[in-house]
């Protein structure tokens, strides 16, 4: 079909990434697949946001208001302008961060609030741990669970 034009071909959809494209190069006319193609883009930008793909897979999304979304192998990590963030990991813990260093942590170990004065957690199986700068030389407050006897441990 070396004289048919172009708008007489049959449809090719859905695309796959082994169909190949002519290329004109240097004079010459050379054939890509939609695959090596493909790998050629490693973002996307429509309307301000912009999608990327890394060497080792990571995908992020920035949009224009600067919320940036992060998908890699362990994690998904959203984050705004400011910097504060939500992370959600493979193995099923997430932490949230706010700017000022206040933080929320959520693990198979229980639930941890940090902030700049202290900590508090709630251990599962009721434990309770309080520390921090209200403790004396860094010294915190726990329970075994049972919430009777806290002592201070250092």
């Amino acid at each position: 079909m070396p004289d048919t034009k172009i708008s007489a071909l049959p449809s090719g959809t859905p695309a796959q990434a082994g169909d190949e494209v002519p290329i004109a190069r240097a004079g010459a006319t050379i054939k890509l697949t939609l695959a090596q193609i493909l790998a050629l883009v490693t973002s996307i930008t429509n309307g301000g946001t912009t999608l990327a793909i890394d060497s080792s897979g990571i995908v992020t999304i920035t949009t224009v208001d600067g919320i940036n979304i992060q998908v890699s192998a362990g994690e998904v990590r959203l984050q705004n302008a400011s910097g504060s963030s939500i992370v959600l990991e493979a193995g099923g813990a997430m932490a949230m961060t706010h700017v000022t260093g206040s933080r929320v942590e959520v693990t198979g170990d229980g639930v941890r609030l940090d902030n700049d004065e202290g900590s508090l957690v709630f251990k599962n199986g009721g434990g309770l741990e309080v520390g921090g700068s209200q403790g004396t030389a860094g010294q915190r407050l726990t329970s075994g669970g049972s919430g009777v006897n806290p002592s201070w441990a250092a």
